[in-house]
């Protein structure tokens, strides 16, 4: 009796949420409108008069249906293109030995990076990094809305300059070069981790011209901020579990690679605040697929505790955790629209909200895309909202149920370039990259960046690496849903295990999306951007061996 193959129910169902997520894209930017630019976004100074949602068209149902459609196809067509060439992936005998080929890949990087490097000598930052290096010079309490690890490591690299020149320059331009190496190594490190593993030298070519070629890792590179270094040990921990789940769990009798794996999640968890909430969530995975490995969980346990005690009861006694107001942007944005539009709100609650916000100030400054102006400009009370949380959560919740229409717009408005393929973020760029320094901050710091290529040849390529009108840039919202068609591949091969892959940066994701302060900022989610490459050659692995080399063949 012939054989009938299966269907793969879980490939066809991610494959259906995939292309329907990218159609609702569409779906919902086809009933945004913007009285400014209508192809470009701006966080900054825009009001509810300038862009809102309109009820839906039967053109944006079509749309809806069309896109989700043709999606499916690509996806569809993509995994069938990957199942023929996956063979091509693999070499016969990958290689074990130590070779030259890490310090190749380091120097093709670096050649490729050197312009940026030369235009934007020693790297520049955004206003969050002048803030920091305000909070390491003293000039401001140190607070953790900054994480305080990041801000001392710019205090030691700022102080050992004063102790040495008696100046600035010095420790930031070291502190960038530094940067700058520890980013071409990790990126190196990601691709030949996939060379020992023994793919096929062309896909290291095209790893290695994709992140040397790609503007988006130089210029982040350059820019001297938390994001960068964080979103590296991201993606360092992805490949930690890589390990994890290519050895079937024996690497977790590995002191070295506890070692490491403890190293990595404490960096994650004190250089950005939402750093813990990636790494207890994904270790506390591991440890019901991975339960047999007491050591690694007890000490890994153990671990977690200690950014949670320092940056809870630690911070707290010492008064220098964030302000409150930032943990409750996305309610306040929600909150917010209901008064702008005039929702349906009891006299009850509006003498609350009195009480907290200047209602009509919210209703002249309320920004779509920006909590920031309710919280500077409309007298928000946070300390009447920290004292009683529970009445503040309670009227959000009764809010919601009265006004559930006006939530989900408030809410899609706030988180719009995370989910907007069309739309470009556009305004002054410090949250999508910035190598440069503003020369209005030289004075202040005493720190100064030169274009050594103009300097020795007298001609500047600056322009045609890094504008500032935003034309450069890319919607965050493509590698989101790049990464998420990667992922149904996953279901393709139904390696399921390897879904743990993907949870440090799909946890980055989902921390941004439930407290994201503006409607755009690629530097929240840049682990995504550096994931992308590698996520399409994950479905390719193949577990073989339960041994420490776990030699890769499909």
């Amino acid at each position: 009796m012939e054989n009938k193959k299966k269907i793969n129910v879980g490939y066809i169902v991610a494959k259906l949420i995939t292309s329907i997520m990218i159609g609702f894209s569409y779906f919902l930017d086809s009933m945004l409108v913007f009285n400014n630019e209508p192809t470009r976004l701006f966080w900054g100074h825009t009001n509810h008069e300038e862009v809102y949602f309109i009820d839906p068209t039967l053109k944006s149902f079509i749309l809806l249906f069309i896109v989700s459609v043709f999606s499916y196809l690509i996806i569809t067509i993509l995994g069938k293109i990957g199942e023929k060439i996956k063979e091509k992936f693999w070499v016969e005998n990958p290689n074990k030995k130590n070779d030259y080929t890490f310090i190749f890949i380091f120097l093709a990087l670096f050649v490729m990076w050197l312009p940026y490097i030369l235009t934007f000598f020693p790297g520049g930052y955004d206003c969050n990094s002048a803030y920091v290096i305000r909070e390491a010079l003293g000039l401001e309490k140190i607070t953790n809305h900054y994480p305080v690890f990041y801000t001392f490591i710019m205090w030691a690299f700022l102080s050992f300059s004063n102790l040495i020149t008696g100046a600035n320059q010095f420790g930031y331009t070291l502190l960038s070069i530094l940067q700058v190496v520890f980013m071409i190594s990790m990126i190196s490190y990601f691709i030949y981790w996939w060379y020992k593993k023994g793919v096929n030298k062309w896909i290291v070519i095209v790893l290695t011209l994709c992140f040397g070629l790609f503007k988006l890792y130089p210029i982040y590179a350059l820019t001297v901020w938390k994001e960068t270094p964080f979103s590296l040990l991201v993606i360092l921990l992805t490949f930690n579990i890589l390990d994890i789940v290519l050895s079937k769990g024996e690497k977790l009798k590995d002191n070295k690679f506890i070692a490491l794996y403890i190293l990595t999640i404490l960096l994650i968890s004190f250089l950005r605040n939402n750093g813990m909430y990636i790494v207890i969530p994904t270790t506390i995975c591991i440890y019901f697929v991975y339960r047999k490995y007491k050591k690694f969980i007890l000490l890994t346990l153990i671990t977690m505790l200690i950014p949670v005690i320092i940056q809870i009861p630690i911070f707290n006694a010492l008064n220098i955790n964030s302000e409150y107001e930032e943990k409750i942007g996305v309610p306040l944005q929600q909150i917010s629209y209901v008064l702008t539009y005039e929702g349906n709100i009891t006299d009850e609650q509006m003498e609350y909200l009195d009480s907290i916000v200047s209602i009509k100030r919210v209703k002249a400054y309320y920004n779509p895309f920006n909590v920031d102006y309710v919280k500077f400009d409309c007298k928000l009370n946070v300390e009447n909202i920290e004292n009683n949380k529970l009445q503040f959560y309670k009227t959000w919740l009764e809010l919601f149920v009265q006004n559930p229409e006006m939530y989900i717009k408030a809410y899609l408005l706030n988180i719009t370039g995370f989910w907007n393929i069309n739309r470009l973020y556009n305004w002054d760029l410090k949250d999508y990259a910035n190598p440069v320094i503003n020369p209005a901050d030289y004075d202040c710091f005493n720190i100064r960046q030169q274009d050594l290529i103009y300097r020795a040849t007298g001609r500047s390529i600056e322009q045609y690496l890094y504008k500032f009108n935003g034309e450069q840039q890319i919607s965050t919202a493509i590698f989101i849903f790049l990464t998420l068609i990667s992922l149904t591949y996953i279901f393709k091969t139904k390696k399921y295990r390897f879904l743990l892959i993907y949870l440090p940066t799909l946890l980055t994701l989902g921390t941004l999306l439930i407290a994201t302060p503006i409607a755009f900022g690629l530097r929240y989610v840049y682990p995504v951007v550096i994931f992308v490459p590698i996520s399409f050659l994950i479905p390719f692995l193949k577990i073989e061996e339960k041994n420490e080399e776990n030699q890769i063949k499909e």
